[in-house]
């Protein structure tokens, strides 16, 4: 698996949709263990969620009976999740932070944390179990009192580097509460702590943006912040998204239909030049001779001249308003030598019959006439009307 996910609990509660976000990420979960991992917070106990909506979510979208059976079957997952994740052995995750008393990672590890949350710190691994939760960051020292109620404690800048250094760890990175700024993501303790919270415009009305960490191995960590809308909205604007696709599906359909009737005008208009010039070069061979051999300054016999003598008898004779400069690249008029021999050229060109009309190189003169006098019979015309068009002057 290229890349890992940890939610760092608060999954359930204070939204519409925590149901179908559990079931996404038990979907992945199944699909490769090893690719998602969720933490355990404040709020994925019995008590939080029947007080802040998860309950509710659950019976009003299966009922009284199935409702109750699903919210007791997700609060037994939850008590089988993990309080931390530690990363490369150096960044240690979780939902709330430290606890009143210093403490080790091992600790964590044997508590019996397969049970609902306590209500209060109580005494020995019940306050640890409850500080980890709950607790917040400071810009004091030590363990200070905290806003959330009279049991919670916030922990200073000394509790974070003395857990850091004695578990040799580098960053410790926890959740729980929005940052002041109103960004996704604040930094305490030195850099030492840094609050992580995803949930953008959090209960809908705080208008805060979401933070993401993305840690890489032997890279700079990495932060970045991202406003989520509601799923209403958000359907509105993949629907909004699809509607614009489509149109540009459309008009590079159109745009390619117009390039290729585009691409065929070209090449039908640059066979019609091709035909025009074919047509002068047979009729005014001999004076694009007696030019180009006035100006032929090429030893006798070699017949050469530079590709702007070529194009300069073009111009006169021929037409002057021709693409001479592209014809001479589509002609091929120019040698290795960098010199057009002239008399191949107009050697290239030469009357010829086209056998669709029924003539021959053999016996034309017979046949022409035997047309001209088919075309006169069939034309019905009085003698001396057929004499004047086989003779219109007269001599």
């Amino acid at each position: 698996v290229d890349n890992v996910y940890i939610f760092n609990g608060d999954v359930a509660d204070r939204g519409r949709g925590a149901v179908e976000i559990m079931t996404i990420i038990l979907m992945f979960k199944l699909w490769d263990p090893t690719c998602i991992h969720l933490n355990r917070g404040n709020h994925e106990d019995p008590i939080m969620n029947e007080s802040y909506g998860f309950l509710d979510e659950c019976i009003s979208k299966w009922g009284p009976s199935k409702g109750r059976q699903l919210f007791d079957g997700f609060n037994n997952l939850f008590m089988l999740l993990p309080f931390a994740t530690i990363v490369d052995d150096e960044v240690f995750i979780i939902h709330g932070g430290l606890c009143r008393r210093d403490f080790k990672v091992d600790q964590l590890r044997r508590l019996a944390f397969r049970r609902p949350l306590p209500e209060r710190p109580g005494v020995g691994m019940e306050t640890l179990m409850f500080d980890v939760v709950w607790s917040d960051p400071s810009d004091g020292k030590g363990i200070g009192s905290n806003s959330r109620g009279d049991s919670i404690i916030s922990f200073g800048q000394d509790v974070t580097k003395r857990f850091l250094k004695a578990n040799q760890l580098r960053l410790l990175v926890r959740s729980h509460q929005v940052p002041h700024s109103g960004g996704g993501y604040e930094w305490n303790h030195g850099d030492r702590c840094l609050t992580l919270f995803s949930a953008s415009n959090y209960c809908g009305d705080c208008g805060n943006l979401g933070g993401t960490l993305i840690l890489s191995r032997g890279e700079a960590d990495q932060l970045f912040e991202h406003w989520a809308p509601p799923r209403d909205e958000l359907g509105f604007l993949e629907a909004e998204a699809d509607r614009a696709q489509a149109r540009l599906q459309a008009q590079a359909r159109q745009a390619a239909r117009h390039k290729a009737s585009r691409r065929k005008a070209i090449e039908r208009m640059d066979a019609e030049i091709l035909r025009r010039v074919q047509e002068l070069v047979v009729r005014r061979k001999s004076e694009l001779f007696d030019y180009w051999a006035a100006v032929d300054m090429s030893p006798r016999g070699v017949f050469c001249i530079s590709p702007q003598l070529w194009r300069e008898g073009c111009y006169a004779i021929l037409d002057d308003g021709l693409p001479w400069v592209r014809l001479q690249e589509q002609l091929g008029v120019v040698e290795d030598t960098g010199q057009v021999h002239y008399v191949k050229f107009l050697g290239r060109y030469r009357v010829a019959f086209d056998a669709s009309y029924g003539l021959t190189a053999a016996g034309w003169e017979s046949a022409v006439w035997s047309q001209l006098m088919e075309s006169l019979v069939m034309a019905d015309l009085p003698l001396r009307e057929a004499l004047a068009a086989l003779d219109a002057t007269s001599d």
